[in-house]
């Protein structure tokens, strides 16, 4: 009998918590949100509410709504469902806030131009478009911790690199040691290319690629990657590149 009792009284408290909760005015609970996460236009409650604007690693997002899961609080992450939009295209997952401050995106679809990352990976002048398919991806202070998922990139341009179009390009993320890997492939890009990239909880990065001229690769380009280490049996030269983020 006691035992029952305890149980009644734990669900009892843990529905006085969530209804508390409800509640909470979103503008609120986003005071408690990091100074690096700068949103605006907030209304309605941390149950159920929206932004007009969220600006987070130099991304821009418009438009956000979320929805509390409440079976998320039983693994002691506040659960949301999420929907966004950035300057065209559309943004939408589930996410779990855990308490070390790692965010965590499940089931992620998302359709995004590539100049939203143009701040936040200091490539001026990107452009072309993305898609994002993920099962999971874990972030933790502005690094991917874990990773399972694609990106497919569409008519890429760096100006930097090249002013034309560089084609489209696939990468295929999954964990590795202490981090994430992402192997790298052309799909209808103007130059072959074939690598990972790998990115470490540390914040460091590494990028090792073989890539070789084709038939469609503009003459500037062919005579820059003519400049890269000597070429392997295949035609191919090595790309190297290391840093941290």
């Amino acid at each position: 009998m006691k035992k029952n009792l305890r149980k009644l009284v734990a669900v009892g408290l843990l529905v006085l918590v969530i209804g508390v909760i409800v509640k909470i005015p979103a503008r609120v609970a986003l005071q408690l949100v990091p100074d690096s996460v700068l949103i605006s236009g907030a209304s309605g409650t941390i149950w159920n509410g929206r932004a007009g604007a969220v600006l987070v690693s130099g991304i821009y997002l418009r438009n956000v709504e979320w929805r509390t899961k409440p079976f998320g609080f039983l693994t002691g992450k506040l659960a949301l469902g999420i929907r966004a939009a950035p300057a065209s295209g559309f943004v939408e997952s589930d996410l779990a806030l855990g308490l070390n401050g790692a965010a965590t995106l499940s089931d992620l679809n998302a359709s995004i131009p590539l100049s939203v990352f143009a701040d936040a990976i200091n490539v001026p002048n990107l452009s072309g478009s993305t898609s994002l398919q993920f099962d999971y991806l874990t972030v933790l202070d502005g690094v991917p911790t874990s990773a399972s998922g694609t990106v497919q990139i569409a008519d890429m341009t760096v100006p930097m690199v090249h002013p034309g179009s560089l084609g489209g390009y696939t990468l295929e993320f999954s964990d590795f040691e202490n981090g994430v890997i992402a192997s790298i492939e052309d799909t209808d890009g103007v130059v072959d290319i074939a690598g990972t990239l790998t990115l470490a909880d540390d914040r460091s990065y590494s990028l090792l690629a073989q890539l070789a001229a084709t038939s469609t690769t503009p003459a500037e380009l062919t005579r820059q990657i003519e400049f890269l280490p000597d070429g392997n049996a295949a035609g191919q030269h090595e790309l190297r590149l290391e840093g941290s983020l």
